[in-house]
């Protein structure tokens, strides 16, 4: 004689369905609490609720600077001269911004600032972002 088939309650679905609808929700929580983590950082740190575009300022190094002009990628690399071009943070988006930062024997000595323009991509060019309130 063969066994019967095991009966499954009403109502509750098989194993793997419910592995897999409750794998769908954690990633569906995962992608929304990244997504409010990084509005937040752009509210927090960039002033705006719209990280797609460009803030009206950067806060860094203890400092806000204030959207400028858009320039070549040429002109922001020639703008300091002698002094390295290099990234300095990220952006809304993580992009990165670039900038020519002083040194610290500069900024101890002479009192400056980290930097006195930040450069942000933008289209074709760099945004600029130049220092408020001066060093």
């Amino acid at each position: 004689m063969t066994p019967a088939p095991a009966q499954r309650a009403p109502g509750l679905r098989p194993r793997p369905v419910r592995c897999a609808v409750w794998a769908g929700v954690t990633v569906l929580v995962l992608v929304l609490v990244a997504a409010v983590a990084l509005e937040a950082r752009s509210l927090v740190v960039f002033h705006t609720v719209a990280p797609w575009v460009s803030p009206e300022r950067i806060h860094f190094c203890g400092r806000d600077y204030l959207k400028g002009a858009v320039v070549s990628p040429t002109a922001a690399r020639d703008a300091a001269g002698a002094v390295s071009w290099r990234q300095l943070t990220r952006g809304p988006l993580l992009q990165p911004v670039y900038g020519h930062p002083a040194s610290a024997q500069q900024r101890s000595a002479l009192g400056i600032p980290c930097a006195m323009v930040l450069y942000l991509r933008e289209g074709d060019g760099n945004r600029t972002y130049g220092l408020s309130g001066g060093p």
